[in-house]
């Protein structure tokens, strides 16, 4: 799911909210419901263009009844949302500050934070530090007000679904992308 702004404060809610979803997403989708083997939720940043990662491996689900489970547990999530309380989202924002701001535990993990700007071509080697600010003045209606944004505003969702699949569950109504150069002339994509 790309976020609709590309801003410092976009990217912190966006963490916020990644923080706020991760454990209740693996406890549904993984452990209640056994989609698959793997769940996970992660932040992306590309080519200073954040977003919502969702990782669901499954041998024995198609990935049109993932995609539904996600959507339908999305909905869900919409009701539970507005019942998180200031101490709550108090709790998950001083936490994810805390892990943000941790000091690297060797030299290739600030290697890897220092090449990750560089490879982004944004410089931003206090990159940590800004969202770790921007993180403090997040509020519960920043984070709904993203929530829906993201999920379920028709002008300003996107979302990309990849599927990858073993032999167990053939791909249906998919288009394959035979050639690259023909997408990327068909496709609208967003600044």
């Amino acid at each position: 799911y790309q976020a609709p702004l590309q801003t410092d404060k976009t990217i912190a809610v966006n963490a916020v909210l990644i923080d706020m979803l991760h454990n209740k997403t693996f406890e549904q989708l993984r452990t209640k419901e056994q989609l698959g083997y793997v769940v996970q939720i992660a932040l992306v940043r590309t080519r200073q263009q954040a977003g919502i990662l969702f990782i669901i491996e499954s041998d024995h689900k198609k990935p049109e009844f993932l995609n539904k489970r996600l959507d339908a547990y999305l909905a869900t999530y919409r009701q539970l949302l507005p019942k998180t309380t200031n101490d709550e989202l108090e709790v998950y924002k001083s936490s994810l500050r805390a892990k943000i701001l941790q000091k690297p535990t060797s030299l290739g993990e600030e290697t890897a934070r220092y090449w990750s700007e560089i490879l982004e071509g944004s410089l931003r080697f206090d990159f940590n530090e800004v969202i770790a600010q921007q993180i403090s003045s997040i509020t519960l209606t920043d984070v709904n007000e993203y929530f829906n944004s993201i999920w379920f505003d028709p002008k300003l969702a996107r979302q990309i679904m990849v599927c990858s699949q073993g032999g167990k569950t053939p791909l249906s109504g998919a288009k394959a992308i035979k050639n690259i150069d023909q997408f990327k002339a068909k496709a609208v994509f967003e600044n």
